[in-house]
């Protein structure tokens, strides 16, 4: 099963790209649902979470530095998880946010989960100790980067071209900037994980990292061949970042078992 899992995420992702791209299938579907970017948000905060607390309590045990890179930066991308739902336009709770700054974290939260993989992936092997005061250090130095996005993308909005336009599409900007930064990182961590492609790396964390990046970049991809709000690409990509955790989260299980089992 374990064999089959990489090939098998790549022909089904591969063949959703080509419907999208060279079929109109799936491009007439709209499903406006309320609270439509709580429903696939949440689940990724909550994901984050778990594997931040989880990469934590896998670092005190062992000290490994996949474990110290990955977590603090899935605890960035759990906060700007909670501020693409906390920034949508059209929600009682936020009248007069402008549509224009939830795609920014949207985007966000995914060339974040894309560099935390890639890090987790090019980290060397061995211990890297760090100190509970230590840890909690660098935990409150990433929720401050997290609260400084927060403030500074309204800032920077203005000044920039438009992410969104009517009828609730991307933007050619978007389309662009979007696809280069997240691609750019989405190749980087699947370059760190060719040992894993090829096929070389027994380590399942590591496996269910790339396995994970590819989900994303899949997802991510479909969104931006066809990028229209409410739209199935949309609801595919949103789904796609806390399946891609959930993948990673029993990475980390698999590799606890597997240590278990060696001692």
């Amino acid at each position: 099963m374990r064999a089959v899992a990489l090939p098998l995420v790549v022909l089904i992702g591969a063949a959703y790209e080509v419907v999208l791209l060279f079929t109109p299938l799936l491009a007439p579907y709209r499903f406006p649902i309320p609270y439509a970017v709580p429903v696939f948000d949440t689940p990724f905060v909550l994901a984050a979470v778990a594997v931040a607390y989880l990469c934590l309590k896998r670092h005190r045990l062992h000290a490994d530095r996949r474990s110290a890179v990955l977590g603090p930066v899935c605890w960035l991308a759990a906060l700007l998880g909670l501020a693409h739902i906390l920034t949508q336009p059209d929600y009682p709770g936020t009248p007069g946010v402008n549509p224009g700054i939830a795609p920014y974290f949207f985007f966000l939260s995914y060339l974040a989960a894309f560099v935390g993989a890639g890090l987790a992936l090019r980290a060397p092997a061995g211990r890297l100790a760090l100190s509970e005061r230590a840890r909690f250090w660098v935990g409150v130095g990433f929720l401050a980067l997290g609260l400084l996005l927060a403030l500074v993308v309204p800032e920077i909005r203005p000044v920039l071209p438009s992410l969104v336009m009517r009828p609730g599409r991307l933007t050619p900007f978007a389309i662009a900037a979007g696809g280069i930064v997240n691609g750019l990182a989405a190749l980087g961590a699947l370059w760190a994980g060719r040992r894993v492609l090829a096929g070389r790396e027994a380590d399942p964390f590591a496996r269910c990292l790339v396995l994970a990046t590819l989900i994303w970049l899949f997802g991510l991809a479909g969104f931006l061949i066809h990028p229209f709000r409410y739209g199935v690409s949309w609801y595919v990509a949103g789904f796609a970042r806390p399946v891609g955790l959930g993948v990673i989260l029993l990475g980390l299980a698999r590799a606890q078992e597997t240590r278990r089992g060696a001692s």
